[in-house]
């Protein structure tokens, strides 16, 4: 059997066979084709193999040099303490994207664990972050807003530390109101309240539904804690406290402390 016989079974068996026509063919045949004259047939084979190698290398090197997801990302950590320093477990925070303009809604939840410590990862660079806890802002409302950071990523700093310290937690006061006259119940009631030592402090009205206490917070006033407070309580229909009349009624209440008041209110002459 000639040679050129025994070439053409061998072709017909192999799997290049099947690549005919294909680019890689293509570019193993113009690497391979000056050596053909001199090289004899097993030597060829042995040039194709490399070759293809040569090819399947070069291009896992190309995919190697597309940047990974993994870099474009980072992740803000920390610890969340209460007022005494102590570290604060089981506490949700959320890191907000913050938008120089219009934009979707993004937000990153997670947890403290057991010794205050978070982690949000992983956050997409090159944006800011608002961090805040929602409870907080539950606890915290009005006199002590929730504590709220903005933080940055960026390629030189893709992970950034963020210490949570909470502040003290509000005060709550209560009012019951009644018709000093009937005794009947009174469901509203304005109340005012300033910081006493405060020169700028300023009056801050609240309309309190204590007909809701059972089931709602709107009888609930959240008021600065341990510090020395003035308010004023009145009702549509009714005078003013004649406690609260003139400077105010004094108050003072403790952090994360309720105290409640029931008050009798005067109606207003016909």
């Amino acid at each position: 059997m000639s040679r050129s016989v025994k070439r053409s079974r061998w072709w017909a068996k192999s799997p290049l066979h099947s690549l005919t026509g294909s680019p890689i063919l293509n570019e193993c045949n113009r690497l391979i084709s000056p050596l053909t004259v001199v090289i004899p047939f097993w030597r060829m084979k042995t040039a194709l193999a490399l070759a293809v190698l040569w090819l399947i290398v070069g291009a896992s090197a190309q995919e190697s040099k597309q940047p990974s997801n993994e870099l474009l990302t980072g992740t803000i950590y920390g610890v969340v303490v209460d007022p005494d320093g102590q570290p604060v477990k089981g506490m949700r925070l959320a890191a907000v994207m913050e938008c120089p303009s219009s934009c979707s809604f993004w937000m990153s939840e997670t947890v403290t664990n057991q010794a205050g410590e978070y982690h949000f990862r992983p956050l997409p660079l090159g944006e800011k972050y608002s961090v805040f806890s929602r409870k907080a802002q539950i606890e915290y409302p009005r006199f002590s807003p929730a504590p709220t950071a903005i933080v940055e990523l960026t390629v030189e700093h893709p992970n950034v530390e963020l210490r949570v310290d909470l502040p003290p937690r509000v005060g709550i006061l209560t009012i019951h109101l009644t018709d000093r006259t009937t005794g009947a119940f009174i469901p509203r009631g304005l109340v005012k309240i300033k910081v006493a030592d405060a020169a700028d402090s300023r009056w801050s009205e609240v309309w309190a539904d204590s007909s809701n206490c059972l089931f709602f917070p709107d009888c609930a006033i959240p008021v600065p804690p341990d510090r020395q407070l003035l308010v004023h309580v009145s009702s549509t229909g009714f005078k003013e406290w004649d406690e609260s009349e003139e400077k105010g009624k004094p108050l003072f209440v403790h952090s994360g402390a309720r105290l409640t008041w029931d008050i009798q209110l005067e109606p207003l002459p016909d």
